[in-house]
Formats: structure tokens, sequence, C-alpha cells
């Protein structure tokens, strides 16, 4: 795994309190890009808007299920209609302190509704992990990949350790 120690808790702090507001699944060039709300200044400044593309994608599994009558279902979908499923949960949080590398996931992916896998040594790969609910339905995300960038709303690049500095002020704001 190639994310450091201190890259991974910044990442973990940058994504506490974040909903997603998107994830687009790009299967013939193998990346998928997560747009995010991130905490933002309490003075109510503009969104705070950051893109991340995970490349080289080793597993891409994903869980979407409903309550309905008392009975959980789970849906099947494509790994291309992801976006859909994500869009019912904006403006909610996705919950957790730790979203990157987890070594004990809480997840339970068998009955998932998408199962991509590209390679059988992902387990060896950086990961992330998030869940979102909203009373009677709920998903839960897991990929698997190489290597990931950051950008800002306007997808240009954005350097790691300065968004670790900013979320950290913000947070340090709040409390």
């Amino acid at each position: 795994m190639a994310i450091s120690k201190e890259i991974r808790e910044g990442l973990n702090i940058i994504l506490n309190e974040a909903s997603i507001i998107n994830i687009e699944f790009n299967e013939i060039e193998n990346y998928i890009f997560c747009k995010f709300e991130l905490l933002r200044e309490k003075d109510n400044k503009p969104p705070n808007i950051v893109n991340f593309k995970f490349e080289n994608i080793f597993r891409f599994v994903a869980k979407y299920s409903e309550k309905v009558e008392d009975i959980i279902k789970v849906k099947k979908i494509n790994p291309n209609e992801i976006s859909y499923y994500v869009e019912k949960f904006i403006n909610k949080d996705i919950y957790g302190w730790d979203f990157i590398n987890i070594e004990k996931s809480n997840f339970n992916f068998e009955n998932s509704s998408l199962d991509y896998i590209t390679s059988e040594s992902y387990d060896e790969q950086d990961s992330i992990e998030l869940f979102q609910d909203d009373f009677d339905k709920n998903i839960e995300i897991k990929i698997w990949f190489e290597k990931f960038e950051i950008f800002n709303e306007l997808y240009q690049k954005v350097n790691i350790e300065d968004l670790i500095l900013r979320q950290n002020k913000i947070w340090d704001s709040i409390f």
C-alpha cells in the first residue's frame, strides 16, 4: 500500500462529515471519480467541493439496500448505474472516522449490488470505504485502487497536503 500513515490520517479528516455528491465509473479507462462536498467554514462560505479520481481499479463493490415492509432488499445494479443510487443520499454525511485502508472492514458484501473485480490481488492495494444511509435505505461502497488524485470543482489538481491543512483549520474553527 502506497498511502503513508500521515496522508491516510489527513484523508480521513478531509472525508469526515463529507457527503458524496456523485460517483462516475469509467470501465473502459478503469477509473472512478468521486465528487464530495467537504465540511466548510462556519460562516456559510460556498460549497467545499473536491473530486477524487481513483485510477487502476482492482475491485469496486457496492451494496444498495432498501427496507420495504420491514424486509431489507438488496438491489442488483450495474457499475455504471452507481451514480443514480448515490444521488439518493445527497446532503447526507458519510459515516465513520476512518475511510482509507481500513484494516478490519465493517462491510459485509455478501449479496452485494455490484462486484467488479479486475485482479484477485486487490486486497494488497489501497482502498476507500464509504457508507451512507437515509431512513429506509443505505449504500456501502468499497474501492481498491492503485493511485489517486484530488481535483477542485473546476477539475484543477489540488495539493493533498494543502487540502489537509485547510480542512484541519476548518475543524479547529468549529471546535
